[in-house]
């Protein structure tokens, strides 16, 4: 079993609104992240949620994915990282890996998931992590190995450290489109305008 975990809790300060919430297509990009992981199968989904928590967690609430408050979401992703799995052994202390997702990378879709899923069970591997830009990064996942330093996790960098100290360990596949997220209300822009040209 392997646990979908959308990391949810940040402010989009820079947005200026909450982006988890931004429609594209019908639905919030919150919505599309848990589609996608229910498509790729993966269980149980667990979305961390820390700013505007009682709207979003309203919206989580009619998905298919379990909310978890963060209470520590302001000192950055790492603490968010540790309180989704936290969540998601509870749910299933049976875990074999846990696979993390942002909602602001718009070009995630269930069959990068599931390529990464095929991957890390046909590897001896600690995990699979996402390549771009000459960077490793999310989506990422990892196997229960790694669990314990996964759960102790803290400040802003999220997952980043353990991926930098375990990359020989990890396989990786190519997601080019893994580089553009939504960060500005420019780049949520030229998205809805490229996605429709």
């Amino acid at each position: 079993m392997i646990a979908g975990i959308i990391l949810a809790a940040g402010a989009s300060s820079r947005m200026g609104l909450a982006k988890q919430l931004l429609q594209y297509k019908g639905e919030s990009l919150l919505e599309r992240a848990v589609g996608i992981t229910n498509e790729a199968g993966l269980t149980p989904i667990i979305v961390v949620v820390g700013a505007r928590a009682e709207m979003i967690g309203r919206v989580v609430d009619q998905t298919k994915a379990t909310a978890v408050f963060n209470p520590d979401w302001e000192t950055g992703m790492g603490s968010s990282v540790a309180t989704g799995l936290k969540m998601a052994l509870q749910l299933s202390p049976q875990l074999e890996a846990a696979c993390f997702l942002l909602t602001d990378q718009p070009h995630v879709n269930s069959e990068l998931v599931r390529q990464m899923m095929s991957k890390a069970r046909n590897s001896d591997k600690l995990g699979v992590v996402s390549s771009y830009e000459g960077t490793l990064g999310v989506p990422a996942l990892f196997k229960k190995e790694l669990f314990t330093e996964l759960l102790n996790l803290a400040g802003s960098k999220g997952a980043k450290p353990l991926i930098k100290k375990y990359a020989p360990l990890l396989e990786s596949i190519d997601f080019p489109e893994g580089r553009i997220d939504l960060d500005h209300p420019s780049d949520w822009e030229a998205f809805k305008k490229g996605s429709t040209s």
